[in-house]
């Protein structure tokens, strides 16, 4: 389930990532290393906006912070769990803590690449010569950072409008457009005219059709 927060964040988008690195100190263990922060910073900067952590004296605006970035790299903090609350991209690191106890509905979880006997270990405390979260390679966060900026969920209007396995059900095959569905035709182009190509029974509308319909309209049967 998504989680739900009790504060409202009034901030726009301003940066593509950010990079959530702090950990709290009872666990020192799960922050991924602070070289690899910038090696990461190194290879995806001269693309993308980079913010650096804020608001680590105050949840609100720890919580704007957030809000203001498409994509969280994070640890496994409290940071992952509001920015899946706020319907952002993430990629998350895990090591010593169990990721299949954290669902993340639009990103990524990464896992060390070699095989550990101690995993996950629950500790705030390594007994290895080499903390496990060293074998989570940049190279793989800038590749899932890039897999997932190159993905371009739904518009919130129209998600809203889709049930959640299938489109819709026949009754409700109708053409998005009239009072209750106007989203802007520049949209409608770009998201509906793949989908109508998709589905030949057709409740999808070219921007030409949403242009002029005057009143709702019915595609097949």
């Amino acid at each position: 389930e998504t989680p739900i927060i009790g504060y409202k964040p009034s901030s726009k988008e301003t940066f593509d990532i950010g990079f959530n690195h702090h950990v709290g100190e009872k666990w020192p263990t799960k922050a991924w290393p602070a070289e690899y922060w910038k090696e990461l910073e190194g290879i995806l900067k001269d693309k993308y906006t980079i913010s650096w952590q804020l608001g680590l004296k105050s949840i609100e605006e720890y919580i704007e912070w957030i809000n203001s970035c498409r994509l969280l790299v994070t640890n496994d903090s409290l940071g992952l769990h509001i920015a899946h609350a706020l319907d952002k991209k993430i990629v998350s690191f895990f090591g010593p803590t169990v990721s299949n106890e954290v669902y993340v509905k639009n990103g990524v979880k990464l896992l060390p690449d070699k095989v550990y006997d101690c995993l996950p270990c629950l500790s705030n405390k390594c007994i290895k010569p080499k903390l496990c979260m060293y074998d989570i390679s940049p190279l793989r966060a800038a590749a899932a950072v890039e897999k997932l900026m190159k993905t371009n969920p739904l518009h919130p209007m129209i998600r809203s409008r889709l049930t959640p396995r299938r489109m819709h059900t026949r009754a409700q095959r109708r053409i998005f457009v009239g009072n209750n569905f106007n989203p802007p035709i520049t949209l409608v182009s770009t998201l509906f005219r793949p989908a109508m190509h998709k589905h030949k029974e057709g409740f999808f509308c070219t921007a030409l059709e949403r242009a002029h319909a005057a009143r709702p309209r019915r595609f097949g049967p």
